[in-house]
């Protein structure tokens, strides 16, 4: 049998083929597991002992908080986690009645557009929203004021 070029070249490439089939077939070295840097010790962590409470933490009556008027018969009031609350006898209707006049004298805008329930009031000034919640309790009434600024 005469071998041609063309067969030459097709057993020359099939050869290469097959040697190198062979060689992946052969078994790969496995890893060997690395020896730890460095340990991990766990650690206690400090409980923090100046975490917040549901206590309120001044109890003063001011005539205003941040430019707000606080209500003149206010019997108790706090610094309340950044808003203010008080205490009032007065109903919820003339914790309202009191807002609704006071605060568009000092140039803030009632906004009835934003008030979810009756107990609430919102009123805005230029980015500033000053926000209301009477919230009953027994005989006297909560107001919480809290301040939202754009």
């Amino acid at each position: 049998m005469k071998i041609t070029p063309s067969i030459a070249i097709i057993c020359l490439v099939a050869g290469i083929s097959l040697s190198s089939c062979s060689a992946a077939a052969e078994a790969l070295p496995t890893a060997t597991a690395m020896p730890p840097t460095a340990t991990v010790l766990p650690t206690k962590t400090p409980v923090p002992t100046d975490l917040p409470t549901d206590e309120p933490l001044v109890d003063i009556v001011l005539s205003n908080w941040n430019g707000i008027p606080v209500m003149p018969d206010a019997v108790s009031g706090q610094e309340y986690f950044g808003d203010y609350r008080f205490e009032v006898k007065q109903s919820a209707e003339e914790v309202i009645a009191y807002y609704q006049e006071e605060m568009p004298a000092l140039g803030w805008e009632y906004r009835p557009d934003m008030v979810g329930s009756p107990s609430e009031m919102v009123f805005s000034h230029q980015d500033v929203y000053v926000f209301f919640m009477i919230a009953p309790e027994g005989e006297h009434n909560f107001v919480y004021i809290h301040l939202v600024q754009q």
